[in-house]
């Protein structure tokens, strides 16, 4: 989405803390916490599905991101189905 990555080290810490103080379920903190980010916030919030799925159809995808990565997230998408 062409996000900054200025704030992923305080991101990342905040993301563990968050992890760690859910420890009966890890992954319910991480989601909880990436859920919890307002998107008014410019370097530091988490894309929603929706938002994700509106850019992914919307953009170009050749000529944005290398060739290999394009073909990961084809390769991807047509495993799922």
């Amino acid at each position: 989405m062409r996000l900054t990555t200025k704030n992923y080290n305080k991101i990342m810490v905040e993301q563990l803390k968050a992890m760690s103080a859910s420890a009966s379920d890890p992954l319910a903190g991480l989601v909880g916490h990436l859920r919890s980010i307002p998107e008014q916030t410019p370097t530091g919030w988490w894309p929603t599905d929706e938002a994700f799925k509106t850019y992914l159809i919307g953009s170009p995808l050749y000529g944005t991101i290398s060739q290999p990565r394009v073909r990961m997230l084809l390769e991807a998408a047509e495993a799922r189905t």
